[in-house]
């Protein structure tokens, strides 16, 4: 990325897997060194220009390359975050996706993805990449999930990946009957053969719903014997619903991810556009995964725009003005716009 009116930085931080607080802690604070580019004087500034509402005031936004998930099939996308906005607080907006390298035969989740920085390859490891500009970007966001059933409140985790107790009785039980009250999904198979893909791949996902408007984050999980195993971290006292994905929502997804980003700045006009598109979303997709560049394209109205795409393993995301958390099964897109941050809405 260049040009004369976005100053970059860049930063890595090794070893996310075994210490993902460090690891996205040490990547912002080299992307922080690296970027030419004062906030506090940008804002002082920007002030001085005239800029009325202090709302527009973003200097920093930026995104992320996370290894993806472990061996385990573990995202720890989560803490990374934490590290990152320890660093960043609030005034960094940020989102991005994993890495990947292929799927386990033995956990059938995917693979960590290899990383290549300044020359040499990394595993493992988290990249910052933060943007100073007066330029407008926006963000946005979206799952293509469906609430049909509630499933219930989470009483009881062994730690952030392994809920024991659902509505205080064993979390297997309750996943079960959920699956058999309201999908056509063989419950025995799931049992003998845990996966967390056959579940999706039948149009079904776990998900948390979103206090501030009518949007689901994912939850993907497998079933074991005593627990359900998480590839993403939960807590105790949030809710559960059962919700539908399909091929159409997954599409409609795209379109309104990109509105989201529209809306975020209140204008069409990008010159550049970022997005990052969970491959399971491409096994839901299929063909028209290929499709999604168009489809944003279409969306902004201008076919020339260019559009850049990663299939990614895991996604880091907020909706609206919520704070970032580690998510999967999300498209995420981040545009910058041709227009600058005094520019008014009226003369637009």
């Amino acid at each position: 990325l260049q040009s004369d009116y976005i100053n970059i930085g860049t930063g890595i931080g090794e070893n996310a897997f075994e210490k993902p607080y460090e690891a996205g802690k040490t990547s912002i604070e080299m992307a922080g060194k690296n970027l030419m580019f004062n906030p506090q004087l940008a804002y002082m500034s920007m002030l001085k220009r005239g800029v009325k509402d202090i709302s527009k005031i973003r200097p920093i936004n930026g995104f992320l390359i996370t290894p993806g998930f472990d061996k385990q099939g573990t995202s720890h996308d989560f803490q990374i975050l934490e590290g990152v906005t320890s660093i960043s607080k609030t005034a960094l907006r940020i989102q991005g996706g994993g890495l990947c390298e292929g799927f386990s035969k033995e956990t059938a989740g995917a693979l960590p993805g290899f990383t290549f920085y300044n020359g040499k390859i990394h595993q493992g490891a988290v990249v910052s990449v933060i943007l100073g500009s007066e330029l407008e970007i926006g963000y946005g966001a979206e799952t293509g999930i469906k609430p049909i059933a509630n499933i219930g409140l989470i009483t009881k985790i062994r730690n952030p990946w392994i809920i024991e107790e659902i509505n205080g009785k064993p979390a297997t039980e309750v996943m079960l009957k959920v699956y058999k009250e309201h999908t056509k999904i063989n419950t025995e198979r799931l049992i003998k053969t845990p996966d967390w893909l056959t579940p999706i791949l039948s149009g079904y996902a776990t998900a948390i719903p979103e206090s501030t408007g009518n949007f689901c984050w994912p939850i993907i999980q497998g079933i074991e014997k005593e627990h359900l195993r998480c590839a993403t971290p939960v807590k105790e006292g949030i809710t559960l619903v059962l919700g539908q994905i399909t091929k159409e929502s997954c599409k409609q997804a795209t379109s309104k991810a990109t509105q989201l980003m529209i809306k975020d700045i209140d204008s069409k006009n990008f010159g550049f556009v970022l997005f990052f598109s969970c491959a399971v979303r491409g096994m839901i997709l299929g063909k028209d995964y290929m499709a999604e560049i168009k489809k944003i394209k279409e969306t902004l109205g201008n076919k020339d725009i260019p559009v850049f795409g990663i299939a990614s393993a895991g996604e880091q995301a907020f909706y609206k003005t919520g704070s970032p958390i580690g998510t999967a099964l999300t498209i995420t897109m981040m545009g910058i716009s041709n227009e600058s941050i005094f520019i008014s809405k009226e003369a637009r």
